[in-house]
């Protein structure tokens, strides 16, 4: 009974001293050295190309494996990518990659993807072709991938911000751990960086206790203003804050990226920050929103269709609609509710089409005219100006005497925008052709011509409402 016993036991140390063998060995497992892992963005849930570099230690025998691991559930390695978005270089020199590991010098390297819960490249040698130690490789993944063909398939970031594990093995054919290294890749939000190319148009620094409702008010020298309202307990602590609101032209905004498609940027850019006066640190989380009014003139939404201005503002890499906003085009003003600060600014469609003619200029019996505060200017023997039947324009055609006449243009004229060509010439040289009436002389010498065309190119001679023309002219012409 007892030579049993010992021959099960004998049998039993067998079967494990066996299985154990099989298992891959990292005990006696070099360091790989120089790892790194460079990804082309470092932002949080994006796409991204990596490139991994690293130094082996033991030379990895015909048929060995190079297994390469990023950390699971962290990245997301997409089903689709495969060895066609993926490099391997030895010493500079890119290697040929396919799904199986190749026969004889040069065969390829076997590459075998698994997503998901491993996320692990597994590049297997050929059976004849070894790495040396000392081998310097670099592994890209993603559309940095250009050998053969153009890779397709990035590596989606981690959406939690922190440091990721990435791992690297070495194995003979066996699958005996030869070297391994672990490294980490950073993802983080970028630095967000808002600048202009030239000083502020206007300043406005206030500082007010968040206990009791405040409006604070930019005025630019233009007259358009920034309108802000704080309602009583907009953060959670009753100290004082200080309030700083900055203008800018459109054209100095620093960051030089163009606006969404189809959008205009209207008037100014407007920079405002918040801080504790206690300890001059930043604030950027608010209890409630804040009611922001942009006020613009006529002139700023020359062109552009009024009832799509939407305020945007600049999270740092590109501009994004506020939701909530509300057009006053009675009072030039857009009205919205923000919770988050940078730089903001007021955007619009330009007009398409048919445009309505807004309401208040529609009524009946209404005659008002829209004179801007910087009409439209015409000099020389002719000149044009494009007009908005949103907003109204007066066009002025200046002579060199100084004598001009002057185009009023009301709202609503008609429902195209209208270009007008306003043209002058002697009238000495039209007594022939036009005679004037018996009686009559001539006060101004000139002779002026109105030529009117809508964005189709058909001529308008009949508008919806009146224009009126105005003749100023100089005591010595009488």
């Amino acid at each position: 009974m007892q030579h049993e016993a010992q021959r099960i036991f004998s049998c039993l140390f067998l079967l494990l001293l066996v299985f154990f063998s099989v298992l891959p060995r990292e005990a006696a497992a070099a360091s790989l050295t120089f790892v790194s892992d460079t990804i082309s963005t470092s932002i949080p849930g994006n796409v991204a190309n990596h490139t991994i570099q690293f130094t082996i230690i033991s030379a990895v025998p015909t048929s060995g494996r190079i297994i390469l691991t990023l950390q699971a559930g962290a990245f997301t390695v997409p089903a689709g990518l495969d060895y066609t978005d993926i490099d391997f270089l030895v010493g500079g020199v890119n290697k040929n990659l396919a799904p199986l590991a190749g026969t004889g010098t040069g065969g390829a390297l076997g590459t075998s993807i698994v997503s998901g819960a491993t996320n692990t490249f597994t590049f297997t040698l050929n059976d004849t072709d070894a790495l040396a130690a000392g081998s310097a490789i670099t592994i890209k993944i993603g559309t940095n991938a250009a050998f053969g063909v153009i890779g397709d398939q990035q590596v989606k970031n981690p959406f939690a911000i922190g440091s990721h594990r990435i791992e690297v093995k070495t194995m003979n054919s066996f699958g005996v751990v030869l070297d391994k290294a672990t490294a980490m890749v950073a993802v983080i939000l970028p630095i967000r960086v808002i600048g202009f190319t030239k000083p502020s148009l206007a300043t406005l620094d206030t500082t007010f206790a968040p206990t009791a409702a405040t409006t604070t008010m930019l005025v630019n020298p233009d007259g358009t203003k920034l309108l802000a309202a704080f309602p009583q307990n907009f953060v959670d602590f009753p100290d004082e804050i200080r309030s700083l609101v900055l203008s800018f032209q459109k054209e100095n905004f620093l960051p030089a990226s163009t606006p969404p498609s189809s959008k205009t940027i209207i008037g100014k850019v407007f920079e405002i920050k918040f801080s504790r006066v206690l300890d001059n640190s930043t604030i950027t989380n608010f209890s409630k929103p804040i009611v922001v009014d942009f006020y613009y003139t006529d002139s700023e939404i020359s062109g552009v269709s009024e009832n799509t201005l939407t305020p945007y503002r600049w999270d740092g890499f590109v501009w994004t609609a506020i939701p909530g906003g509300t057009v006053f085009p009675n009072e030039n003003r857009v009205s919205v509710p923000v919770s988050q600060f940078s730089a903001l600014t007021l955007m619009g469609e330009p007009i398409s089409g048919p445009v309505p003619i807004p309401s208040s200029a529609a009524s009946a019996g209404s005659s008002s005219i829209i004179a801007p505060s910087i009409p439209h200017i015409i000099t020389g023997i002719s000149g044009t100006a494009y007009v908005s039947p949103i907003t109204g324009a007066s066009v002025v055609r200046l002579n060199a005497d100084g004598s001009f006449v002057q185009l009023n243009v009301p709202v609503g004229f008609w429902p195209l925008p209208v270009t007008f060509t306003i043209t002058a010439v002697f009238q000495k040289s039209t007594h022939s052709i036009a005679p004037l009436p018996a009686g009559l002389a001539v006060v101004e010498d000139r002779l002026y011509s109105v030529l009117a065309k809508d964005t189709t190119g058909n001529e308008v001679t009949t508008f919806i409402k009146p224009l009126t023309l105005t003749f100023y002219y100089i005591d010595v012409q009488t």
